[in-house]
């Protein structure tokens, strides 16, 4: 059971629209349930999170905003400039993203995760 602290945390960060807050409590909550043996509440909790994402932080633009252009790069991995062990990991990491639906359709998620550092407004979406 999620402590009282926790639990005014939690509303504090509902009330204040602090979304990652939000979610760090909740995942503490999580946290504290698989620890006290409830792993099917713990799991439920995190699935929720997990499906909800995030709704706050992203602007939505619609296809029809002839005020906004949208354009994907189209950029190769073959342009990157890294050592062939590097150039094998990153594609490994590609082809599992670009298959996590695949994953998902077998209660599976991606495992590999990459952390991108840099300063800000060089290109690290």
């Amino acid at each position: 059971m999620a402590s009282g602290d926790q639990i005014k945390s939690l509303l504090n960060a509902y009330y204040y629209r602090d979304e990652n807050r939000f979610k760090t409590v909740a995942l503490q909550i999580a946290a504290s349930e698989a620890r006290a043996g409830h792993a099917a509440l713990a799991r439920e909790i995190k699935e929720i999170i997990d499906k909800n994402g995030s709704s706050n932080n992203i602007v939505r633009i619609k296809s029809d905003n002839h005020l906004v252009e949208f354009v994907l790069p189209d950029n190769k991995s073959q342009e990157l400039v890294v050592s062939e062990e590097i150039r094998i990991r990153i594609e490994r990491i590609l082809s599992e993203y670009r298959q996590r639906e695949r994953l998902r359709s077998f209660g599976m998620k991606n495992r590999i995760k990459v952390l991108v550092e840099g300063a800000p407004g060089t290109g690290k979406h």
